[in-house]
């Protein structure tokens, strides 16, 4: 009822009541955020930050009962830039502009608010130009952001996970020189381990915090070859997979928890670890197939048909490890099948990709038999 009212009134700046406008808005932003990432998230966004602008920016007669106040205007900022950093790339100028402005006279809890949403808009812009500076500028505000929030807080916990998804992202980047890829990696891993200390085993972002972790001991193990960090990443990913509910995510953590398994299949417990692997990839597309029936969109189709595809894949790779070249063959034929459901004109959603699955298979076929 009150977005209908508000939609009705909105046609008229000026006759908008701030408060109307404000509430609006805020059940925008929500609505937005339930809807996930998608096009429709994006239009709720764009319409919420249009409503919370006209709170804030609209001049209210002077004894206008329903004008904003003086000290609820800092709140609002803070929900018109999120909004403005759900609406799209459209949104980060304003985004920018909005920050800017108010961070000089930000004070205490409300200045930290404002810097970690700095930190969001550059990883915003990350995402857009790939320019690894936008990483350095988004870690550098999350540090700023953190003293200000109370440590046993739940936004405390998320920021932790956002700083150490951003190093992560930064490190795996792979510039710089070895040390300073190190460094980047040891401080990922030991942010991320404080965020897994700040949230309960029963939070519902633990299964995706203790796959950053993982991800984050598996990027350092490649660096150092230090196995100590496979076997813990084995843990954090096992329990990420076990414990992830939505079919797209948990056929991700399962597709990583197989691939870190596989690195860990060495010595005599080579062929046992080739045949947990194994299991893993095969609840992986079960997974990934769960996925593709939920799919709401083309994008979260393809996604979806990408994991089971790859986790097939990967499948194929175990077969071949362990010296079982017919499983093999089976597996990448069903990757290549299951390639073809992508919908038409999306590619794959990372690697490996159809062209890698059918190079694999040649390689396959073109061995000397044993």
């Amino acid at each position: 009822m009150l977005e209908a009212l508000a939609d009705a009134r909105v046609g008229e700046r000026d006759e908008v009541p701030a408060l109307l406008a404000l509430a609006h808005g805020r059940l925008l932003l929500r609505l937005a955020g339930l809807a996930g990432t998608g096009a429709d998230a994006r239009v709720r966004a764009r319409r919420a930050a249009h409503s919370l602008r006209t709170a804030l920016d609209v001049v209210p007669a002077a004894d206008d009962e329903s004008a904003l106040r003086t000290e609820d205007r800092p709140a609002v900022v803070l929900d018109l830039v999120d909004a403005l950093l759900a609406s799209g790339p459209e949104g980060l100028a304003e985004a920018a502009r909005r920050l800017a402005a108010a961070l000089p006279a930000a004070r205490a809890r409300h200045r930290s608010e404002l810097l970690a949403r700095t930190a969001r808009l550059h990883r915003a812009r990350w995402a857009e130009s790939h320019d690894p500076a936008e990483l350095d500028a988004a870690a550098a505000h999350f540090d700023q952001a953190l003293p200000g929030i109370p440590r046993d807080s739940a936004a405390h916990a998320r920021l932790l996970a956002e700083w150490g998804q951003t190093l992560l992202d930064r490190t795996r980047v792979g510039d710089g020189d070895a040390p300073a890829r190190l460094a980047q990696a040891n401080r990922a891993v030991q942010v991320l381990r404080s965020c897994l200390t700040e949230t309960g085993s029963g939070h519902s972002a633990a299964p995706h915090r203790e796959l950053l972790l993982g991800r984050a001991l598996v990027h350092r193990h490649h660096l150092t070859g230090d196995r100590v960090d496979l076997r813990e990443a084995e843990f954090h990913l096992g329990l990420a997979a076990r414990r992830t509910r939505a079919p797209l995510a948990a056929a991700t953590a399962h597709l990583e928890w197989g691939q870190c398994l596989l690195l860990a299949a060495t010595g005599a417990s080579r062929l046992a670890r080739y045949g947990e692997a194994a299991d893993v990839f095969r609840a992986a597309a079960r997974a990934g197939r769960r996925a593709q029936e939920e799919a709401t969109s083309d994008r979260e189709r393809a996604t979806a048909v990408s994991r089971t595809a790859q986790a097939h894949h990967w499948l194929g790779r175990d077969y071949a490890g362990a010296a079982q070249p017919r499983a093999a063959r089976t597996a990448y034929l069903a990757a290549l099948e299951e390639w073809k459901r992508l919908p038409t004109g999306m590619e794959a959603m990372g690697e490996p990709t159809p062209r890698q699955t059918a190079g694999e298979l040649e390689d396959l076929a073109n061995r000397p038999a044993n």
